[in-house]
């Protein structure tokens, strides 16, 4: 498992303006591919512009790609068309179990197409929440914890598994974001 961690990412007011601007509207429940019951507890919005915040989060995958995982992968726009970028909100209570990113090689609506590296942005001041950890498997380890620091930009592969664990108190808020590439053969 390979992490890249920018902990300044973003500003603290740029994470502001983000949570302000979206955690107002309306927010679906997120969903899973898998057919697990109670596997994920957290609503989400679909941010569907292009912006440059947008943009400049899509280089640090393409930075992440090119230092760490090496894989084939999708420009921009390509990408971006497969997912939008995700506004997840984990109030009191809300979590998501172990899990990996990739799209099942079995999806009708993207045959061919895979998840290849991911990105969560902190947006909440880690005073604001208990809770709601970003964890990754380590085997017979314990759970490698990511940061909490608010604008920090994590990317991994999306084939590690891992997890947010439950918010016990306050509101977490993160953006997340994929870089598409072909199926590995």
């Amino acid at each position: 498992m390979a992490l890249l961690v920018w902990d300044d990412g973003i500003s603290v007011d740029e994470c502001e303006s983000i949570i302000n601007k979206y955690k107002d509207l309306k927010f679906e429940q997120g969903e899973v591919e898998l057919s697990v019951q109670d596997q994920r507890k957290s609503p989400i919005y679909w941010i569907k512009e292009h912006n440059m915040l947008v943009r400049s989060l899509f280089q640090f995958l393409l930075e992440a790609n090119d230092a760490k995982f090496r894989y084939n992968v999708f420009s921009f726009s390509q990408s971006i068309s497969n997912d939008p970028v995700q506004f997840t909100t984990y109030n009191k209570g809300d979590y998501y179990h172990w899990h990996q990113d990739t799209i099942s090689r079995d999806d009708p609506e993207k045959p061919g197409l895979n998840r290849k590296v991911s990105l969560t942005v902190t947006l909440s001041d880690p005073e604001s929440y208990e809770g709601g950890d970003l964890e990754f498997f380590a085997g017979e380890h314990s759970p490698i914890s990511s940061t909490k620091k608010q604008g920090s930009v994590v990317c991994f592969d999306s084939y590690d598994w891992h997890r947010v664990t439950p918010v016990t108190k306050g509101t977490r808020y993160s953006l997340v974001l994929w870089i598409w590439g072909p199926d590995f053969i």
